[in-house]
């Protein structure tokens, strides 16, 4: 299995932040909890995720299939380094308050610009220009 680094420990495998999941980031802060346990029919106890990498049976979804494949099975950090990727196995799930496409985003960019880079340049604008920005066709300048 390969070393995990720092840098590694902020993605899920799946291409999924823990830095900047609502879920995660409920942990710490009640009112998001509350809210998500609101939205989602669940006690507030239950909402909560460790992050897959710190303790897979704290996550969110403790028995993730992607998980599974990609870190115990195939010995990967992460589903881009596959060469089945992409695969259903990194298909969006029931309860995820982020969208799917983020995760698949997230992974084309680390497997394109690097880890290193996605973490220090790419994560975090990539939240904002998703929930925060505007719209920008090809071709046009953003906003």
């Amino acid at each position: 299995m390969k070393q995990e680094t720092n840098e590694e420990s902020l993605g899920a495998p799946c291409g999924l932040d823990c830095a900047r999941c609502p879920i995660y980031l409920a942990v710490t802060d009640r009112v998001l909890a509350e809210r998500i346990a609101q939205s989602e029919g669940r006690p507030v106890e239950e909402i909560h995720c460790a992050g897959c990498r710190v303790d897979l049976s704290q996550s969110w979804v403790p028995n993730c299939a992607t998980y599974e494949c990609c870190v115990n099975q195939k010995g990967l950090g992460f589903c881009y380094e596959c060469e089945d990727f992409p695969c259903p196995k990194i298909a969006p799930f029931r309860n995820s308050p982020l969208p799917h496409n983020i995760k698949l985003y997230n992974l084309l960019r680390m497997q394109k610009v690097g880890l290193s880079k996605w973490v220090k340049e790419e994560a975090e604008d990539a939240y904002h220009r998703y929930f925060k920005g505007k719209l920008v066709c090809p071709g046009e300048e953003p906003q």
